[in-house]
């Protein structure tokens, strides 16, 4: 068994998606801070599952991972998860060798790379690096009015300019990090950890349980 053993996602390590392997593994939704990470298990995966964790405007800061279901949700404060969109670019290019799509994946992960550098530095601050913000910013819009043949590119087009607005937060507020990073990511890693162990007990106890029923 490996690490997404319990969830549907693509995997940077096995260079694939991946489905759980668990039979009474369910699909999941996470939200946390530095400090709590929460859990809601449910069978499905779309906006009527988040609205039972979500059922006001939610005052804090959202990091969806570009997830259509995350749209249904009101939020003060997005920032689309930069993670995410370089593995989907990563993905891609695994599929995808046309010289229109490895162009356009090259030039969005130096952007998005850029945008990680400079909010990493330092001394960042969004009054200090106004003018490479604004550049980024322009760079940004550059590349959203380039349209390509590729049907990939189109894809990931459409996506880009539905959340034009959510993709850079985090250059102008220095509350709002760039992706689920750090201590959030730890304290996930850990309960999905927990998770699997119980639901490979579960499995074992009924394991256990069909045993002494046969005897």
């Amino acid at each position: 068994m490996t690490e997404h053993t319990i969830w549907r996602d693509y995997c940077p390590r096995c260079k694939k998606d991946v489905e759980p392997v668990v039979g009474d593994a369910w699909s999941k939704a996470t939200f946390g801070h530095r400090l709590v990470c929460y859990y809601l298990i449910d069978r499905g995966r779309g906006s009527p599952v988040l609205k039972k964790f979500f059922d006001t405007v939610f005052e804090g800061v959202l990091l969806p991972d570009f997830w259509v279901a995350y749209n249904a949700v009101e939020a003060a404060v997005r920032q689309c998860c930069h993670a995410h969109l370089l593995r989907e670019l990563e993905k891609t290019d695994l599929q995808n060798d046309s010289e229109g799509w490895q162009a356009f994946g090259k030039v969005w992960r130096r952007l998005i790379r850029d945008a990680i550098r400079l909010r990493k530095r330092p001394d960042f601050s969004p009054p200090r690096y106004a003018r490479r913000i604004e550049r980024i910013e322009n760079r940004l819009a550059h590349r959203l009015d380039r349209d390509g043949p590729d049907p990939d590119v189109r894809r990931l087009l459409k996506r880009l300019r539905r959340h034009q607005g959510d993709l850079f937060t985090s250059l102008h507020r220095l509350d709002v990090p760039y992706g689920r990073v750090g201590t959030w990511q730890r304290s996930r890693a850990a309960l999905e950890s927990l998770m699997l162990r119980n639901v490979i007990g579960r499995a074992q106890s009924a394991t256990r349980i069909s045993g002494r029923t046969r005897l």
